[in-house]
């Protein structure tokens, strides 16, 4: 069974170059964790999403936790905090205009923390204006 990962890329995924433009956005996540469980069950992550040529039309965002099946999604959206999900829901947040060259920022947090002994991967798929997607 394809996870909505794969869901939405198999929807979606017509290429890109409208305009000339045919630059994907691109991504990025940081987080620094404690070594105490107790602080970093609660510790953000920080995903960027940039396209330096054309707006961000649409950004969907997952965490594969090294426990569960499938990925939990975390937030799907045109940029309002309303794309938050639970349980992703109630820390999460979301800033920047989506505009080219300045993207979004957001700031990802479990609101019952993340599960001891686990390791995260965030997975990010987001669709420039112009219809190129980045997967």
């Amino acid at each position: 069974m394809p996870n909505w990962f794969d869901e939405y890329v198999e929807d979606n995924l017509t290429g890109g170059g409208g305009g000339g433009d045919t630059t994907p956005p691109t991504d990025s996540a940081s987080a620094t964790f404690s070594g105490d469980y107790q602080v970093a069950k609660d510790q953000s992550i920080t995903v960027g999403v940039v396209d330096a040529a054309s707006g961000i039309a649409y950004v969907k965002v997952g965490a594969k936790l090294t426990d569960r099946v499938p990925e939990e999604l975390v937030y799907s959206g045109t940029g309002g905090p309303a794309g938050f999900l639970p349980p992703y829901a109630r820390y999460s947040s979301i800033s920047g205009s989506g505009a080219a060259g300045v993207g979004y920022s957001l700031t990802v947090r479990r609101d019952d923390g993340w599960p001891k002994a686990t390791s995260v991967a965030i997975r990010v798929v987001a669709v420039d204006a112009k219809g190129n997607v980045r997967t």
